[in-house]
C-alpha cells in the first residue's frame, strides 16, 4: 500500500500502482454507494435541516460534496492525460 504523508496530509504520494489505484477507486465507490443507499429514505424536510453545529443544511452539504468530487475527478482526468 502507498505510504501516506503523516504531516497532516492523508493523500498518497504520486505514483500509485495499478492495484493501489483499483483499491482506492473501490473504496470511493463503496463510500458513494453507502451514501446513496442512506439518502433513499431521506425526505425534502430532512435535507432542509441544518447540519448539527453548522450554518448550512444537509442539502447544501450534499451539493458541496458533489462539487468537491467532480473537481477532483477533473484533476484525476488531467493527470491521467499527462
Amino acid at each position: 500500500m502507498t505510504d501516506f504523508n503523516h504531516e497532516g496530509n492523508d493523500w498518497p504520494e504520486m505514483g500509485m500502482t495499478e492495484e493501489e489505484w483499483t483499491q482506492s477507486s473501490s473504496r470511493i465507490e463503496a463510500a458513494v454507494n453507502m451514501l446513496t443507499d442512506e439518502l433513499v429514505s431521506w425526505t425534502n424536510e430532512g435535507l432542509a435541516r441544518a447540519v448539527p453545529g453548522s450554518n448550512f443544511t444537509f442539502k447544501q452539504m450534499l451539493h458541496g460534496l458533489i462539487h468537491h468530487n467532480l473537481y477532483h475527478a477533473g484533476q484525476i482526468n488531467i493527470l491521467k492525460k499527462a
